[in-house]
């Protein structure tokens, strides 16, 4: 299954359009960046495993309700919790010369 915007909208709980174009780049970016970390969404064939699905909805969803780099305290968090997990099966170390 590939995540849809109208999946991104479920995941929010938006209804109208006013939000579509933001919500279809953040869609972009989120799928871009969750199949980097898996080595590739085609990889899978069409059929993508539900946790990344899911990954791509909540790093998505974390894009559109914080529009800036997110802090909690003194710590700074780049992935919502649980994206990690849910794609840790599929994702291998980057090495640092390519990051």
């Amino acid at each position: 299954m590939a995540v849809t915007l109208n999946d991104l909208k479920e995941h929010l709980r938006l209804s109208s359009g006013d939000e579509d174009a933001v919500l279809s780049r953040q869609l972009a970016v989120a799928s871009v960046m969750i199949g980097q970390k898996v080595g590739g969404l085609d990889q899978f064939n069409g059929s993508i495993p539900a946790p990344i699905d899911l990954a791509i909805l909540m790093y998505a969803a974390h894009l559109y309700s914080n529009r800036e780099a997110t802090t909690y305290g003194t710590q700074v968090y780049s992935l919502p919790l649980g994206v990690e997990d849910l794609i840790s099966a599929w994702s291998f170390p980057v090495p640092l010369a390519i990051r």
